[in-house]
């Protein structure tokens, strides 16, 4: 126990002579043959047991001669880069001062800071939360027995969440650079994991050597998605994105709490009215309006591949994902009155989820859903003769597909309807026969508004992100609003 200066200064030489001897043990490679794995392991333990005690004791010293006061912060192991930082930067402790609490030279701690502790020792970081008051939800991320660096990616990429998805996507932009360097034992990896586990639900456990084989996509989150066995590398690939979405989407219905929510209607006719009577046309950007104001946010998302779109309803709160890679607006009018029909389904129902079918033949189709579907998006477009219109196209065209694309324009012409929803109608509805049609249907589609640059303004105008937490405001950022992302991290002195 310290209860004066002169055992406060014997445990301080202690605790830097602690810390070098463990940070020299830690260097020295396992598998050479003189040094005996156990032994190594044991000796370490032991050092490391002893350091935390004198810590703690030299902290409360400290604490109670009010040499330091701290609040206590409880975070999530994915928020603990950014909180660090940011503590470290608003605490008023010199870089002498702060450096001192380690032992370690200013240099060390300096070069630490500079990677948000990436590449510290778990030790290191430990120590950091227990000197700036920092404490985790779940303390046991830093238990010994996590998976290596390589391990986790190999295990990732197996189960479809690809490392290039994980720089692109998964990791806040200002962590991305320390991936690729990223050497075992060291604390990026705890915050590799506990950032990607919070995304798809995974516990340290999860993590751990022995529990490598069994890490997996939580089935929870696609079991209403039905995958086609044929392609297993891309149904793979695919649930990792579904859950990723789905995690943007909560983000998504939790900066939006102050939305109204209100019932949706079920008939084309009704909605083309309202949308009529409001805003005198329907465009995109007038019917992404009105879902908004039916309390429905919409998530845009510009990815390849995977599916064509989604929508959620969680504990009552509804919200539509938008993914497409064409900028016309009329593609992406097209989709969301699609989306919009599956969540007029079942309203009393508090949870539900639809994944809409891609181009890639990975996920089943529900036919009857989905021509109903078509012909609700259809109908409102084409002011309820989508069907008509259709079979008056086909018989035209003598049902010979590679004939439509005159007719259609021709159609259009001589009826007083959109040649882009007509084409999109007719897309799906032949997609559902079997029939991939969307490459003509683009051709047809007429140029305007950039969808993605439509939703993206909206979004960015109607939520709230100071409710989220820094790393998942990040992530959400990066998707919603990638050129215009401001680092809003604390600054590195190499960012300085």
């Amino acid at each position: 126990m310290i209860d004066n200066e002169k055992s406060y200064q014997i445990a301080k030489e202690l605790e830097t002579d602690f810390l070098n001897r463990i940070i020299l043990l830690e260097k020295i490679p396992v598998e050479e043959p003189q040094i005996h794995q156990l032994l190594h392991y044991a000796e370490t333990d032991g050092l490391r047991s002893k350091l935390i005690e004198i810590q703690d004791e030299i902290l409360q010293y400290e604490r109670n001669t009010d040499r330091w006061f701290i609040n206590e912060y409880v975070i999530h192991i994915s928020e603990l880069p950014f909180t660090l930082l940011q503590i470290r930067q608003e605490s008023g402790l010199s870089d002498e001062e702060f450096a001192g609490k380690f032992g370690l030279p200013i240099t060390i701690i300096q070069e630490y800071e500079d990677t948000y502790y990436f590449t510290a020792p778990p030790l290191i970081v430990e120590h950091a939360m227990a000197v700036l008051g920092v404490k985790l939800q779940t303390p046991s991320w830093f238990e010994k027995g996590l998976i290596p660096i390589k391990s986790l990616f190999k295990r990732l990429d197996k189960i479809g969440v690809k490392r290039d998805f994980i720089r692109s996507r998964l990791l806040p932009e200002p962590l991305v650079e320390f991936v690729d360097t990223l050497e075992d034992n060291k604390a990026g990896t705890i915050m590799i994991a506990g950032i990607i586990g919070k995304i798809y639900n995974w516990e340290p456990s999860d993590f751990k050597v022995d529990k490598l084989n069994s890490l997996s996509i939580d089935s929870q989150i696609i079991n209403a998605t039905r995958f086609k066995t044929p392609s297993l590398t891309n149904a793979k690939k695919l649930a990792a994105y579904t859950v990723y979405a789905h995690y943007l989407a909560l983000l998504v219905i939790q900066c939006s709490n102050d939305l109204d929510r209100k019932e949706i209607p079920r008939e084309p006719a009704r909605i083309r009215s309202d949308i009529l009577r409001e805003h005198s046309t329907i465009s995109f950007e007038s019917t992404l309006r009105y879902v908004w104001c039916l309390g429905i946010p919409v998530l845009p998302l510009s990815d390849h591949g995977n599916f064509s779109g989604a929508c959620w309803r969680e504990d009552g709160r509804n919200i539509i994902v938008l993914k497409q890679n064409s900028k016309y607006s009329s593609r992406w009018i097209f989709d969301l009155f699609h989306e919009l029909y599956h969540l007029a389904q079942k309203p009393s129902e508090p949870t539900m989820s639809y994944i809409e079918p891609g181009e890639d033949g990975v996920l089943e189709k529900n036919e009857d859903e989905e021509l109903a579907a078509s012909r609700f998006a259809g109908d409102i477009l084409l002011d309820g003769r989508a069907e008509d219109l259709y079979l008056m196209s086909m018989e035209i065209a003598r049902n010979n597909v590679p004939r439509l694309k005159r007719v259609v324009t021709m159609v259009a012409q001589q009826q007083h309807v959109s040649q882009g929803a007509l084409a999109n109608y007719i897309a799906n509805r032949l997609s559902i026969e079997g029939h991939n049609w969307w490459g003509t249907a683009t051709n047809l589609q007429p140029t305007g508004d950039d969808g993605w640059e439509v939703a993206q303004e909206y979004i960015m105008s109607n939520i709230t992100l100071e409710s989220l937490a820094p790393t998942d405001k990040t992530i959400l950022l990066q998707v919603i609003n990638p050129e215009g992302l401001i680092n809003e991290w604390p600054e590195t002195r190499e960012d300085g």
